[in-house]
């Protein structure tokens, strides 16, 4: 029985590995997939669209270079979720960037539907990063707040240090909300003290569209722990991001260690559903009209 869902983030440095082989086969790999609810793969560097037994999936396409300095597939989304919840989660939008989902508010026994993004952003540099990639996503969190609560979660290469991602009322003659969900949040720790341009332009969606960076201010990760190790060191790029609303129902938020698998770790958050899942029998998912048929 569960009364709670869970939500995770992995950047896996592509499905298929030299060494260890497919991904999907690997013990190690599915122990880590198969403990949660819903998980996204980001750098899948595939086409394919697969998954582990009990689990469906859905992917995105792979990104195509700005020039021809490049010709390996890169980044590509997959989100994998439980089999059980393949009533109540239906694909909003797919982009090379973006996979939104939307999960019925009756599963989570909430007033609003839940619209998750799982998030592959480029490096600046990369010839695969368009310029217009955050003010898209702003675009869709906006749209998508209109009809429900809102979660991104996935690899931003954003390094936000512990930049605040709210405007401060300290000294603010604009800011009137005296709503529960109004309080100024903690400030964030970070083990990367580090910003850079993506950064900066994550902590202004942040604060224009009212959401809030987990790591480094959650139960399980009070300190920022890296997400990214290479040999030059290590880095936060890794977030999953709540609205305000709904941080209100997370109840913690972690880093996993470090594996061979990825040179990133997986991150992961909890939240209260109120609702059993194994009783889904008997829930009727409230129904919409946009709801995209998954892709099977």
């Amino acid at each position: 029985m569960y009364s709670r869902l869970s939500f995770s983030a992995w950047n896996i440095n592509g499905l298929k590995h030299n060494t260890i082989g497919n991904k999907l086969t690997n013990g190690d790999f599915i122990q880590n997939i198969k403990g949660h609810d819903l998980i996204f793969l980001t750098e899948t560097w595939s086409k394919e669209t697969n998954s582990i037994p009990g689990f469906k999936a859905v992917s995105t396409i792979t990104a195509t270079p700005r020039s021809n300095r490049s010709c390996r597939l890169s980044g590509g989304i997959s989100v994998l979720f439980k089999k059980e919840l393949e009533t109540f989660l239906s694909i909003e939008k797919q982009t090379k960037n973006f996979l939104w989902c939307r999960i019925d508010r009756t599963i989570l026994n909430q007033t609003k539907d839940l619209f998750v993004c799982g998030v592959y952003i480029p490096p600046e540099m990369s010839p695969y990063f368009d310029d217009e990639i955050f003010e898209e996503l702003e675009n869709d969190i906006l749209n998508f707040s209109k009809k429900g609560n809102i979660m991104l979660l996935g690899d931003f290469n954003a390094r936000t240090s512990n930049l605040k991602d709210f405007v401060s009322k300290e000294g603010n003659t604009f800011i009137n909300d005296i709503s529960e969900t109004s309080f100024e949040p903690k400030i964030r720790e970070s083990f990367d003290n580090s910003t850079n341009q993506h950064g900066k332009s994550l902590i202004e969606i942040c604060k224009n569209c009212n959401m809030r960076i987990l790591n480094g201010r959650t139960l399980g990760d009070s300190f920022g722990k890296p997400t990214s190790h290479h040999k030059n060191g290590t880095s936060v790029v890794d977030y999953i991001i709540c609205d305000q609303e709904l941080t209100q129902t997370i109840e913690n938020f972690i880093v996993k260690p470090p594996t061979y698998l990825s040179d990133h770790s997986q991150i992961v958050t909890w939240i209260r559903t109120k609702q059993h899942i194994n009783s889904t029998s008997n829930i009727t998912p409230t129904p919409i009209s946009t709801t995209h048929k998954l892709p099977y």
